[in-house]
């Protein structure tokens, strides 16, 4: 998560609504969660921003903390075409967990939960409405999985929706640039609180920004390997069957992993 900058959390969320924001309670994890993940196809996204066409849905969560007892105290995501959605959910009565220091990180106080907040029923139905069919991503599965499975069984519900991993959409070219285009997203953003639609809306178009970076890396490596064999024909007199230089292969060019930022297949 990134340092929190001082705002106030009255604020609210970005949203894609007027409904208020809303907070969260906690409950035991059971020990085969109501909430499961499973391989899905991308969905296909709104194009209704061309800046975000083929972009994912992205999720993410603020808790109470880490580890055991941890629960979603705000949830936020970000759909392909741009639209966000945040809400602060009220703790369910068994949710006792609080972990000071990671309320100085997202500035989420439980007063301010039980002021703003929505019950997990709600937060839970409308997370289905508004998701149902899509494969989500977040960067940081394991615990989202794990406060989305509290928030669905104390809810008594399932997801109608599949929670995956923001690197399954990366290759190695991606992965080892993504970090670097997140702190210019984020300087570019200039965003004034640590708010999860907003973290999301960063993971968003933090990948769109290495996608695009593999994108021209790949075409200059093309161009570079085509000039080279060019020259070289030029200056040998090498020449394919037709006359002409032969042309590089797409694979020469990038490699067969691919340099897109993309995975390859």
């Amino acid at each position: 998560m990134p340092p929190h900058h001082s705002a106030s959390p009255e604020q609210g969320c970005h949203r894609g609504d007027n409904a208020s924001p809303s907070c969260i309670v906690w409950r035991s994890l059971v020990q085969r969660p109501r909430f499961m993940a499973s391989p899905a196809n991308r969905d296909t996204p709104v194009h209704a921003d061309a800046s975000h066409a083929d972009l994912p849905c992205v999720l993410d969560i603020e808790a109470s903390g880490f580890g055991r007892g941890s629960y979603p105290i705000e949830i936020g995501f970000v759909l392909p075409d741009g639209t966000a959605y945040c809400t602060l959910v009220i703790p369910d009565e068994t949710w006792t967990h609080w972990d000071g220091d990671a309320e100085r990180v997202h500035g989420i106080s439980r007063s301010l939960l039980q002021r703003h907040g929505r019950s997990v029923h709600e937060v839970a139905g409308e997370l289905n409405q508004r998701l149902a069919g899509r494969s989500v991503y977040c960067d940081n599965w394991a615990h989202d999985y794990a406060w989305l499975a509290r928030l669905f069984d104390s809810a008594d519900s399932s997801p109608t929706f599949r929670l995956r991993h923001l690197r399954e959409l990366m290759n190695d070219y991606a992965v080892e640039h993504f970090d670097d285009a997140r702190d210019s997203v984020e300087r570019n953003l200039q965003l004034r609180r640590h708010r999860a639609s907003s973290d999301a809306r960063v993971l968003q178009l933090s990948l769109a920004k290495v996608w695009r970076a593999g994108d021209e890396a790949a075409t200059d490596a093309q161009n570079g390997v085509a000039g080279g064999a060019s020259a070289e024909g030029r200056a040998t007199g090498a020449t394919g069957a037709a006359g002409v230089p032969s042309a590089p292969s797409a694979t020469d060019a990038t490699g067969a992993t691919g340099t897109t930022g993309r995975p390859a297949g």
